[in-house]
């Protein structure tokens, strides 16, 4: 049986596989892991998670919203968005109120209830957002949200291309227009 990797165990020869620059995706996807659990446990004596907590308080900032809109500002599908708001609306912190310019949308709102939970969420989210970035600069934040935000534009562009079966993209492998090297090397990536 093999144990969790650590990161005396992933360095090979002169190659940190952590700190690899060819594997930066993987460590945004270990460090995006490590805050929802970092979120999560925060959040765990207020019987909330991160994404419940993000509903509540999207629905204090914007006031009431769909459950489309919703979903499209904590991407996530909405049927998930669904299940959670039924869950919250389950515990008596959002209510469904029919949308006066569109009878077919219900539109969420928070309950008095809530106040609590979305006063804790705004407390913990402070707390830990001091403790993550301590040891960035004000600069170091801001470049690696720049970094971050030119990933992520480039990470959509690769999914809608991939979606969409247009030449160049990930389909064409399948239908026979290209190696997956020939279809990166042509690709066009671009890093601000």
């Amino acid at each position: 049986m093999r144990g969790i990797p650590t990161e005396e165990s992933l360095t090979k020869g002169n190659r940190n596989v952590i700190s690899d620059p060819m594997r930066i995706e993987m460590s945004i996807l270990r460090t995006a892991r490590i805050l929802r659990r970092a979120f999560n446990t925060s959040l765990a004596p207020f019987g909330l998670n991160l994404t419940e907590a993000s509903l509540l308080s999207f629905v204090r900032q914007h006031g009431p919203l769909s459950q489309r809109q919703l979903a499209d500002l904590l991407q996530i599908s909405r049927p998930f968005a669904g299940t959670v708001i039924d869950s919250l609306e389950g515990r008596g912190l959002v209510s469904r109120q029919a949308d006066p310019e569109d009878r077919r949308v219900w539109l969420i709102e928070l309950t008095s209830e809530a106040d609590p939970y979305v006063d804790a969420f705004e407390e913990v989210d402070q707390s830990l957002r001091a403790e993550l970035r301590s040891g960035l600069s004000r600069h170091d934040r801001r470049r690696l949200a720049e970094l971050l935000l030119s990933i992520e534009h480039n990470g959509t562009a690769v999914v809608a291309s991939s979606e969409s079966g247009l030449p160049g993209t990930a389909n064409d492998v399948a239908i026979g227009h290209g190696t997956p090297a020939e279809l990166f090397a042509n690709r066009r990536v671009t890093i601000r």
